[in-house]
Order: structure tokens, then sequence, then C-alpha cells
């Protein structure tokens, strides 16, 4: 089921270019090949391709327009929908990254890890979701949620001209960014009562002087007992970063004392 706020890379040429239509019991055509199990780009499979029909025919998107990145979990694609560019992010259900992940998935989610990848997948999907449109409700800087359907993501596209944002990691930095993100992560956790969970300088956008975070599925909620953990994870990663760059940061202590204020 799709849930979405309010609301030619893959177009039906691709699609008919790949998977020949075959008519089944309802007439309708359905794109598959020989073996439906098989993976075009890792990505592709029939599950997945069935998956972004659905969100065509409900106007979510009007195509797909190349790979925006990849990684070892999933690929990043430019969504174009009314010319607005989005970003459709399509977990691999192949993927066996996710193996490790049930620390993460306590939170109503604890029996995930026994279900198999292909129920893990969908799980932590809706839980990135969820994850984002509860920040963005509370005005953090992140990518807008849009719809998920699956093991697809779509969200607002940050960058240019299809060109992605910079990540922090390759940006030009500066000590107001430093004490930018520290406000971010503090009002994360106390507006929004979560902690990203696998913060680094490479899931932090530099987009026109302003930081975004993404990557939101490792976020947990305060229920998680090992939040506190992740929040000290979070933030060691970001003193280490602008530490090795040569900017002033805070003591851990000093920080988490901070947020209790």
């Amino acid at each position: 089921m799709i849930s979405c706020l309010s609301n030619s890379y893959l177009d039906k040429k691709f699609l008919d270019d790949y998977y020949p239509p075959k008519k089944i019991k309802n007439n309708k055509n359905y794109y598959l090949d020989g073996n439906e199990n098989k993976v075009i780009e890792e990505v592709f499979d029939k599950s997945t391709l069935m998956t972004l029909y659905d969100l065509i025919n409900h106007n979510v998107i009007d195509y797909l327009d190349g790979v925006v990145n990849s990684g070892k979990e999933a690929r990043i694609y430019l969504g174009v929908k009314d010319k607005q560019l989005l970003a459709v992010k399509i977990y691999l259900v192949s993927s066996s990254n996710f193996k490790a992940r049930s620390e993460y998935l306590i939170d109503n989610y604890n029996s995930a890890s026994k279900k198999g990848m292909k129920n893990i997948v969908p799980i932590w999907v809706r839980k990135e979701y969820h994850n984002m449109k509860i920040a963005y409700d509370n005005n953090i800087p992140i990518p807008k949620p849009i719809c998920f359907d699956k093991n697809v993501l779509v969200m607002n596209f940050i960058g240019e001209n299809g060109v992605g944002s910079p990540l922090l990691k390759n940006s030009l930095l500066s000590q107001k960014d430093y004490n930018v993100l520290l406000t971010m992560i503090t009002n994360l956790y106390k507006k929004a009562g979560l902690v990203h969970g696998d913060l680094s300088e490479y899931n932090i956008f530099k987009f026109k002087n302003k930081l975004f975070l993404f990557d939101f599925g490792s976020s947990v909620t305060l229920n998680n007992p090992k939040h506190v953990d992740f929040l000290k994870r979070d933030i060691n990663n970001i003193n280490k970063f602008f530490s090795r760059n040569g900017f002033k940061t805070k003591s851990l202590n000093e920080i988490l004392n901070g947020m209790k204020k």
C-alpha cells in the first residue's frame, strides 16, 4: 500500500524494452522476463517494477531519469513529477546488510529480524519514512518525505539541475557548520524525540551553505534502550570529523549536559 503525504530512465518504454508484456488473468500488462527473480542493475526485480508502476499510476512520479547515487543497500534515482525533481530511493531486497540491523528495529519492529530479508526491507523503509516525517514536522532540515511503498522511498531532491548536493565531507567547512550541527542533533533529540543513529559527514548535505540530514533508516526513538549509545556515537563522529579538519569542538559531556537544559 502506497503511503504519501498529501498530495526517462524508467518509464513505460524502458519497461517495454526489458519486459515484453504478457497477458494474464485480468488482462492487464505486467512486465516480466523469463526469470521473475532476475534483478536488473540489482534493483529492478519484478516486485520493484510493480511498485514503481504503482507510484507512476498514483501520480507520485512521472518517470526516473538516471542514477544520482549508489550504495550497498540502495540506489538513489532522480525522479521527475511535473518538472519537479524528486529523489527516489530504491532499497536492494537482495542486500545482506540488513541482517545486522536488528538493534535499530527494536521500537515496534522487534520481530523483524526473524521474518527474512524480504520482510525486513519494507519495515526498514516504513521506519525511515516515519522517522523523516517526524523530523520534518519538527522543522529539522531534511529532504521532505513524500511517499513510500515496499522497498521504495520518495522524497524531495536536494541539489540543482539534476546534480545532487555535495556531502559535508566534500564541502568547504566553517565553525558555524559545527555549531549548527550540534543544534540540529539537539533539536532532533529534544523536539522530535529521535536520534539519527548513523550520523557522519557522509549523510549530511551542504547545499547553498545550508545543512540537511538524511539517511534516517537507522534513526531510533527514545524508547530504544540503546538510544543514548547511538547519540554518543553520532556526537563523537561529528567531533572527530571537525577536529580532524582543524576546528574547535566541545567535549561529549559538555554537549550532553547542554542537551539536558
